[in-house]
């Protein structure tokens, strides 16, 4: 029978107070009230977990199962962080014309009123992750980076414009005076804004 020889690619500081679970490429990771726990769908890896530190060994040499190994160690450690510090991602909401809300509901993010559209936007929050939204900064936060990231990446995938880099507003104002409608008010009488105005922007757009 063929002996595997591992390779030892990472060694990851365990602090103390935190404790690691392992069972075969499945890891749980506590620390305090604090527990990142995740599946790694990999054949090629070896995992041990010591008394102050986990091995992360490579059951090859080659150059892809190597750069594997690595990025399941950094995966790792960010689990491990995670039970001591809280990871954050900050978005800024940006809007030119149309006044944006963001709304919590329930396990989703809700945009409304993203270019005057009548349905929300949804991005999902993952895990456990938590949102703020203070003005027109969201915050998101959570002891799991992976998550905070997606949550982040989540919401900015709901708010892109498919085929549109960006909008150019070419008219203000309204004299319609609808009922369900405040833009008469609030923004004045009908006018379109001069050529040279759209051009300038235009460029600064592009």
């Amino acid at each position: 029978m063929k002996t595997m020889n591992l390779k030892l690619v990472e060694k990851i500081k365990v602090p103390h107070g935190v404790t690691v679970e392992i069972k075969g490429t499945d890891v749980k990771v506590t620390g305090g009230t604090v527990t990142n726990s995740r599946h790694f769908r990999s054949g090629d890896i070896e995992l041990r977990a010591g008394a102050s530190a986990i091995e992360v060994y490579a059951k090859s040499t080659k150059r892809d199962i190597l750069a594997e190994t690595k990025s399941i160690a950094s995966h790792i450690n960010n689990m491990v962080i995670g039970t001591q510090k809280t990871f954050e991602a900050r978005l800024e909401i940006v809007y030119s014309h149309f006044p944006i809300n963001v709304a919590v509901k329930g396990t989703n993010v809700e945009i409304s009123n993203l270019t005057g559209q009548k349905s929300p936007k949804k991005a999902k929050i993952i895990g456990e992750s938590q949102i703020e939204v203070k003005g027109k900064e969201i915050l998101v936060k959570g002891h799991n980076k992976e998550a905070v990231a997606q949550t982040a990446a989540n919401m900015e995938q709901a708010t892109r414009a498919r085929g549109v880099s960006a909008y150019l507003t070419v008219q203000e104002g309204c004299d319609k005076f609808c009922t369900f409608c405040g833009v008469p008010y609030t923004r004045g009488a009908e006018g379109s804004r001069s050529v040279s105005q759209i051009l300038e922007e235009a460029n600064r757009l592009s």
